[in-house]
């Protein structure tokens, strides 16, 4: 009986020495996390709300920059090439007369078929005195009739000719081109000079047939360049094609004025951004806001004082900011700085006040 007594005094004093190391474990457990909270470090962060804002829907299309007109001048009469009147880069006018073709020959062929044409006259005006006076046969007036008006044809093509020899500017622009030299011998046809008018330029961009009906010529079009990054240009839309291309596009041609304070060349890289909505109000977030280490669109947002990781279904591009379609709520609070340190439940400290 006694030896009964013994084992069951072992056995609870057993069972009292292991809860009394549970309970003193869980102690120092306790009070192991109580020390690790109150020393752990929240992570600085700055954020923005999640809100409605005014946006438009915008299109952006890039292109290049092509000269208003551009024409080619050319010799119309062979020869040498006898005066130069102008250099790459000169500005030309209209009718403005670039070289001069050799017509020595020419103008001694003219003075001699003018002195025919005065003789012709002379001899026409003297006769039609005598045929008034019955001196003279109607024949022989009309004779001399005949010849004064070939005399004066003569005369008239000759000019012509000489005309020829003096190419001229088509257009008014810059010289974007020289193929001749002075002394230099040409034949009709050739090419002397190409001008450039780039007092008006041009962008020729294709748009898909979901955005063109939205567009209409006189529309104002933004445009941009990295030459002049602080510097916006204003264009219109001079021209909506009725027929689109076998991708189901369409030619839009929109047309700018030069600046002499910011001038443009031709060739220049250039953005054009379409408007083709009328303002509205979209739930949007800062673009600064989304993790760039994922496939997915995904922020971390601020709750009870944590990072939580979540993933959005986005909207349209509006530049700085982007539409949030699903997955975050007006007046939330999205991390916009400081992602980079965070876990999914990581504490967290707002430094800024944007909220």
């Amino acid at each position: 009986m006694k030896k009964i007594v013994w084992i069951t005094l072992g056995v609870l004093l057993v069972i009292l020495i292991a809860y009394k190391l549970y309970s003193n474990k869980q102690h120092i457990d306790t009070q192991k996390r109580k020390g690790q909270q109150e020393n752990t470090i929240k992570i600085p962060v700055e954020v923005d709300t999640v809100t409605q804002k005014q946006v438009s829907d915008n299109l952006e299309k890039t292109g290049t920059l092509i000269p208003n007109k551009k024409t080619t001048a050319y010799a119309q009469s062979s020869g040498n090439i006898s005066q130069i009147n102008f250099e790459l880069g000169s500005s030309v006018s209209k009718g403005t007369v670039l070289a001069i073709v050799s017509a020595e020959e020419l103008k001694i062929d003219l003075q001699n078929a003018k002195a025919k044409e005065l003789k012709a006259k002379d001899d026409l005006a003297t006769y039609q005195e005598l045929l008034e006076g019955g001196a003279a046969t109607a024949e022989k007036v009309k004779q001399l009739q005949l010849e004064y008006t070939n005399a004066q044809n003569t005369v008239h093509q000759l000019q012509e000719k000489l005309n020829d020899t003096y190419i001229k500017s088509p257009i008014t622009g810059v010289v974007s081109e020289k193929t001749v030299e002075s002394g230099v011998y040409v034949n009709v046809g050739a090419t002397v000079a190409s001008i450039l008018d780039i007092a008006v330029l041009k962008v020729k961009v294709f748009i898909g047939e979901q955005d063109v009906y939205a567009l209409k010529t006189g529309d104002s079009v933004k445009v941009r360049t990295e030459v002049y990054p602080n510097k916006q240009f204003k264009g219109t839309i001079n021209f909506i094609s009725p027929e689109a291309d076998a991708t189901h596009s369409y030619l839009v041609e929109v047309t700018l004025l030069n600046s002499n304070e910011y001038p443009l060349k031709a060739g220049t890289f250039v953005f054009t951004e379409f408007s083709i909505n009328k303002p509205h109000q979209e739930l949007v977030i800062p673009k600064t806001a989304l993790l760039e280490d994922t496939k997915e669109a995904t922020v971390y947002k601020v709750v009870d004082g944590k990072s939580v990781r979540c993933k959005l279904t986005l909207g349209k591009d509006y530049g700085q900011y982007v539409a949030v379609v699903a997955g975050l709520k007006q007046g939330e609070l999205v991390i916009t700085s400081g992602q980079i340190n965070l876990n999914n439940q990581t504490e967290v400290s707002i430094t800024n006040t944007k909220k």
